[in-house]
């Protein structure tokens, strides 16, 4: 019985750390603002977005979510003037 009982709470106590997973953070320095593209009203991909897009402190920040955030797309500037695309599903930026 007492070896029941204590496999049971060991299974308990692990859980927990088994069902985590590592957020992955991308930073991206020297990016001056980002604006979402998509009309509020269009229609949009039936996905769930992959990452959290957000600036701070000039840095674009990309963090991975299991939230289901909505499908985004961002026109970015860097400080430089020059722009790229990022989406919230491929967590990329691209030219």
């Amino acid at each position: 019985m007492k070896i029941v009982f204590i496999t049971f709470l060991f299974a308990l106590s692990c859980a927990g750390v088994m069902n985590t997973r590592d957020k992955s953070v991308k930073v991206i320095k020297d990016v001056s603002s980002c604006q979402p593209t998509l009309d509020p009203k269009s229609p949009r991909p039936a996905v769930c977005g992959k990452c959290e897009i957000k600036i701070e402190d000039g840095k674009l920040i990309i963090e991975d979510t299991e939230r289901c955030p909505q499908y985004e797309v961002y026109r970015c500037t860097r400080k430089d003037g020059k722009t790229f695309l990022i989406n919230n599903l491929r967590c990329e930026p691209v030219d």
